[in-house]
């Protein structure tokens, strides 16, 4: 479902919120890629 936005203004394109994004996906990426190498060695 989609919602306009019918109060305020959007602040997704603010830096501190396109900072705050990157930084996640980052963390998000090497979370990742550290289960998949356990899970890589922990399989006979």
């Amino acid at each position: 479902d989609y919602f306009p936005r019918n109060r305020g203004t959007s602040t997704l394109a603010s830096p501190d919120v396109i900072f705050k994004m990157i930084r996640e996906l980052v963390t998000f990426r090497m979370k990742m890629r550290h289960e998949i190498r356990a899970a890589r060695v922990s399989v006979p």
